[in-house]
């Protein structure tokens, strides 16, 4: 998946995560860094436009879903499947 479908607009170092926009689809979302033995890659997860906002006005209102997201509860939100031998969370 080329990195250019997904442009990051908010990026939180304390908490982690970025906050952006699926070019694809015009939609938002908020990924995490993961890591598999030898590459680091990044999961993609739908958040509509209102938690977007949210999100961005107040980074830490998003910490509870990236950590949902981190213990794999979210994946129906997923954009991208992830691998056969999906990462870990960092």
């Amino acid at each position: 998946m080329s990195d250019k479908r997904f442009e990051t607009t908010h990026v939180s170092r304390e908490h982690w995560f970025s906050l952006g926009v699926d070019k694809s689809t015009g939609g938002h979302y908020l990924s995490i860094p993961v890591s598999l033995q030898i590459v680091d890659y990044s999961e993609y997860y739908a958040i509509d436009d209102s938690e977007y906002r949210a999100f961005v006005a107040d980074p830490a209102s998003a910490v509870p879903l990236a950590d949902r997201c981190r213990r794999r509860e979210c994946d129906d939100r997923l954009i991208v499947p992830p691998p056969p031998n999906r990462g870990s969370a960092i």
